[in-house]
């Protein structure tokens, strides 16, 4: 008997009592019912939701890297040979997407493949799965070095890989570019006698013998800097940033990178630091490299000891020669402005590393002080990388001579002459308190010894003695302006 059938008869016969009703039936109805919603449950999959009567979960998406534009546009056969032929359309569009030649991206897969990755962590799969994928994830490193996507929303996406698994091997990466081997042998100070005297030979040709580097200060944003720290990291920007000290050549090339220090510190603590610019200021380094130079009646004097030229942030030593920016003299006003110009030099290549790298120019989502830091250095190991495809000699740079030379000499004297007559009868007041470091007036102050400005005697007399050189051979039309 079913169960409506022993309610109906229930209800039809008042006169039989409730002992008459089949509750067996009704029972073996109600079990029946709850053993196929058991049936149901225990059939469908583990995942969200499990255990919820008619909640489906999603189905699992398996994404095939091989299906990414990337993969198919520079990974395949034909891609592989169309963007290594830089003036083809795939080989200048993987310049414009990772901001290296293609030839560049297979020397990285190389090194990669030739480390500890391939036989590295278990939870990033097989072996001849990783051979596969190791040019996905190299180009996804590269894509995030040049655009600074994130790699858990957009790198994921154009590379259909796991976001987790596309940040752990940029972790790697970067530690690869890092290591000894791969960033001494791009990032260095000139090493021998030929290197020394290519380095040299621009500043020469510009009114600047004896100098071998151009020396500067660099600030990267830090987003997430944690909050604790963010009293030494927040300095004149307003935001977080990470400090690095760097040397560059006239020609571009990056010599030595000093850092991370923090925001709040200035040049002047930085630079002491630094040890490319104390091994010099010390004399352990290019102490006893003999360079000529033209006296005030046209002699030729040699000289010994190399220096760097620096902007007025820094100490007054031998080895960090300024312009200077009060001066009543025409010459010295002179020479200060065209030290000035040649200084741009490490300007200008702090403005080409962070725009072809552009996770330096925006505020950096890694956490790791570590990892800011050295990614930084790892985009000054590919700029450097790039520089020795490109590389160009001395004899083959461009200079601007005769009509050209005469326009800027023109126009740098009408300056000069300028600037000497309204700074004529000047007083000026300085206070040697004065705490310009950029710190916030809510901290501590530091002590005065770190901030003040150091002077040596042989900085006055190696800048009186370029100064004598750049007037001669200046107004002998010696000095030529390089183009390249």
């Amino acid at each position: 008997m079913s169960l409506t059938k022993g309610i109906d008869d229930s209800d039809s016969s008042s006169d039989e009592s409730d002992n008459e009703i089949d509750w067996a039936s009704a029972y073996a109805v109600v079990a029946a019912i709850v053993h196929e919603h058991e049936q149901e449950r225990t059939q469908e999959p583990a995942g969200p939701g499990r255990g919820i009567p008619g909640q489906r979960r999603m189905a699992k998406y398996t994404r095939d890297f091989k299906k990414s534009v990337f993969y198919q546009e520079h990974l395949t056969p034909f891609g592989i040979e169309e963007s290594r032929d830089s003036s083809s359309r795939l080989g200048k569009l993987f310049r414009i997407r990772f901001r290296v030649p293609y030839s560049v991206f297979e020397e990285l897969v190389a090194l990669v493949k030739g480390s500890t990755w391939i036989a590295g962590k278990r939870k990033c799969g097989k072996h001849a799965q990783k051979l596969e994928k190791t040019g996905i994830y190299v180009l996804s490193s590269l894509r995030y070095m040049a655009k600074g996507f994130d790699f858990h929303d957009a790198l994921a996406s154009d590379f259909l890989c796991s976001g987790e698994r596309l940040r752990t091997f940029y972790r790697f990466f970067i530690r690869l570019l890092n290591r000894s081997d791969v960033y001494d042998r791009y990032v260095h100070a000139p090493e021998n006698e030929e290197q020394l005297q290519k380095c040299m030979k621009l500043y020469e040709e510009v009114g600047l013998p004896g100098c071998v580097a151009s020396v500067d200060g660099v600030h990267v944003p830090w987003e997430r800097c944690p909050t604790e720290y963010r009293s030494w990291f927040v300095g004149k920007s307003g935001f977080p940033t990470i400090a690095f000290n760097v040397a560059v050549s006239h020609s571009g090339n990056i010599m030595h990178v000093d850092g991370p220090h923090p925001g709040t510190r200035n040049d002047k603590t930085i630079v002491k630091c630094d040890k490319f610019v104390m091994d010099i200021k010390n004399g352990t380094k290019y102490a006893d490299v003999p360079w000529t130079r033209f006296d005030d009646a046209g002699n030729v004097v040699q000289d010994q000891g190399l220096y760097t030229i620096a902007d007025g942030g820094y100490h007054r030593w031998r080895c960090m020669q300024c312009p200077v920016k009060w001066s009543n003299s025409e010459s010295t006003t002179l020479w200060s402005s065209w030290v000035e110009s040649i200084r741009k030099d490490v300007e200008c290549v702090f403005g080409r590393v962070k725009g072809r790298f552009r996770c330096l120019k925006i505020p950096s989502r890694l956490q790791s002080l570590e990892m800011v830091s050295k990614t930084f250095k790892a985009c000054c190991v590919l700029h450097n990388w790039i520089l020795e495809i490109y590389s160009t000699d001395v004899e083959d740079c461009e200079f601007l001579d005769g009509d050209e030379v005469l326009h800027i000499q023109r126009t740098h004297e009408d300056t000069i002459v300028a600037r000497a007559q309204s700074n004529t009868n000047i007083q000026r007041h300085v206070d040697n308190t004065f705490d310009a470091s950029g710190v916030g007036l809510f901290q501590m102050r530091l002590d005065l010894n770190d901030v003040v400005v150091e002077h040596e005697d042989s900085w006055s007399i190696l800048r009186s003695r370029l100064i004598s050189h750049f007037k001669y051979a200046f107004r002998q039309k010696l000095i030529r302006w390089v183009g390249c």
